[in-house]
């Protein structure tokens, strides 16, 4: 972006009278007076980018008379803040002496949109922001790179119905450029989900278990994954975009509005399925297929010791005459590894499901059976059961997180829409410091290690579902349960934890044993009892931004078993959080 570390400024062009005829000690007085300046002024976001067209520090009626030069400029600069406009909400912002943009995601938004509507020769401040670039060329770039904040700003536009628009002017390499930055750091995975074995199975392995075509499965689990995607980023259907900016949007709105489903492997499924608009608008099974145990494509899953991929579904019959194979057996419907079938989706009473089973005479939600049917054919008695390779396992686990998921309504736009970013107190400030006890113990992988494979969770739901476990309703009639929900892509009436498979009945009660143990340690000498209390109940102010998330909090109330034991350092970036947290001290 502008290249600021925090609290940093650049002045782009700077005007100074002097009796002083040597140039060189003009400026190095000049940068000596401005040691004193105060650049952020008070009140703003720590993530605030604020641009001002204008500064003329002068001694002006109410200054202290003995003011230094720099805290004439300290001074300029407030009076200047406390009359920006922000160009995201204000349509008079032109006219403005100074610009405030909460974080970088915003400008990135209001550029693309001053972009779509050829108004950026009419901003003046795009002139400090692109240079000498064209907005495509630095969209390139300093933001395609960027996903921590290309991601946010897409959903940005989303808000305003502009995110269809401003991708349809990317190219495909950009686009591609996009979808590999948001993959690394957001841990989203993208490659290797469902490629097929470089041999096929030998003969023994294909004793005593269940045939099932590759073909078939994939297609069942790429169409419900299609579904899926189209429920959650309607934006799909449009016409303009290819496949690579109709990915990109896919893969940006998604982890917005449904960030645990996001990043579970069915998703690169789907994305692969969006290069025609004919998969999009009929996500339809073809005709019905036999599938014999000897085809070449037919992986066995193991017939002992655990359940088959395939099970037999009564009442289907497979039609004749529609196969290239002579064998003939009742339809099954493909399931993971115990778990549910694909297209099986259990609805709670009174809410819609995702997937479109509304078909007329449809009396069941399951997958057709014309492509979700596959031959079950015993070859002979199996002795010993075998594991199921990891590339159908990985498939199996797609499937569930598709399918198996809380089915939720529509969402066009995050909870907290962009832009009217929440500024919240709460009395559980400190739960923000599980995050970093969350890193310790490899639940997540922070920036350093983004594709770290810890809990198919939202960080911000694990919060919910911590914080509940520990203090019950009380956390939930705190405002910070609403600030959860919104980060997690969800109603604060939702159940946190949409599109969370468990991976045991126990596991929430393990995984607080373990924190309870790991924070008992790191706190050494305090009482076992009082340990949620003494990291969560702290009076913080809570600031979220399209990309990062504040926590302002007492630096007289932090106990120093908390600072000793660096729970109260910064976070950073969390990729499976998708955002920026930031502790501040006062």
């Amino acid at each position: 972006m502008l290249g600021l570390a925090p609290h940093a400024a650049a002045l782009r062009k700077v005007k100074v009278r002097s009796a002083l005829a040597d140039v060189l000690q003009v400026r190095q007085r000049f940068e000596r007076a401005l040691v004193d300046v105060e650049w952020m002024p008070p009140g703003l976001p720590p993530s605030a980018i604020l641009l001002v067209r204008r500064l003329s520090p002068a001694r002006r009626e109410g200054t202290v008379s003995r003011a230094s030069f720099g805290e004439l400029v300290s001074i300029a600069l407030r009076e200047q803040a406390s009359r920006a406009r922000r160009p995201w909400l204000h349509a008079d912002a032109t006219d403005a002496e100074a610009v405030l943009f909460e974080d970088e995601a915003e400008l990135i938004a209001c550029l693309a949109r001053d972009w779509l509507h050829g108004l950026v020769a009419d901003r003046w401040w795009w002139r400090n922001v692109l240079l000498d670039a064209s907005p495509h060329a630095w969209l390139r770039r300093d933001v395609l790179c960027r996903a921590e904040r290309l991601v946010p700003a897409i959903a940005m536009l989303a808000t305003r119905g502009e995110a269809t628009a401003f991708i349809a002017r990317l190219e495909a390499a950009d686009c591609a450029q996009a979808i590999a930055a948001i993959a690394r750091s957001h841990a989203v995975p993208l490659a290797g989900v469902h490629e097929e074995p470089a041999t096929a199975p030998s003969s023994e392995r294909v004793a005593g278990a269940i045939a099932v075509s590759l073909d078939d499965f994939v297609s069942a689990v790429r169409s419900e994954a299609v579904r899926r995607l189209m429920h959650e980023v309607p934006e799909l259907r449009h016409e303009s975009l290819n496949g690579a900016q109709r990915r990109l949007l896919a893969l940006a709105l998604a982890l917005t509005r449904a960030p645990t489903w996001a990043r579970t492997p069915s998703v690169a499924v789907g994305l692969e399925a969006l290069d025609s608009v004919e998969t999009i608008e009929l996500v339809r099974f073809p005709k019905p297929v036999s599938v014999s145990a000897h085809g070449r494509s037919a992986i066995v899953a193991p017939a002992q010791g655990t359940a088959a991929f395939a099970k037999p579904h009564s009442g289907a019959s497979e039609p004749h005459g529609e196969s290239d194979s002579v064998d003939s057996a009742p339809a099954a419907t493909v399931t993971a590894i115990g778990r549910r079938p694909v297209g099986a989706i259990a609805s709670p009473e009174g809410t819609k499901d995702w997937a479109d089973a509304s078909e007329p005479g449809e009396s069941q939600r399951h997958v057709p059976a014309q492509k979700a049917s596959m031959a079950k054919e015993c070859i002979a008695p199996a002795t010993t059961a075998a594991a199921p390779p990891s590339w159908i396992t990985d498939m199996s686990n797609a499937v569930d997180a598709t399918t198996a998921a809380s089915p939720a309504p529509p969402r066009e736009s995050t909870p907290y829409p962009a832009g009217a970013a929440p500024h919240i107190a709460t009395q559980f400030g400190g739960l923000f410091y599980l995050l970093n006890a969350a890193l310790a113990l490899e639940f997540y992988g922070d920036f350093t290690a983004p594709r770290s494979h810890g809990l198919a969770l939202s960080p911000w739901d694990w919060l919910a579902m911590v914080g509940r476990a520990w203090f019950g309703d009380e956390i939930i009639a705190d405002r910070v349960w609403g600030a959860l929900a919104g980060l997690a892509g969800r109603t604060p009436e939702e159940e946190p934890g949409r599109d969370f498979q468990p991976p045991s009945q126990d596991w929430l009660s393990d995984n607080l044993a373990m924190l309870r143990a790991r924070i008992a340690l790191a706190v050494d000498g305090a009482e076992d009892d009082d340990l949620p209390a003494l990291v969560c109940r702290h009076e913080a102010g809570i600031e979220i931004t399209a990309g990062t998330v504040h926590v302002h909090l007492a630096l007289r109330d932090l106990p120093l078993a908390i600072r000793i034991a660096g729970l109260d350092r910064d976070p950073g970036w969390i990729p499976a959080a998708g955002r920026d947290i930031r502790f501040h001290f006062a």
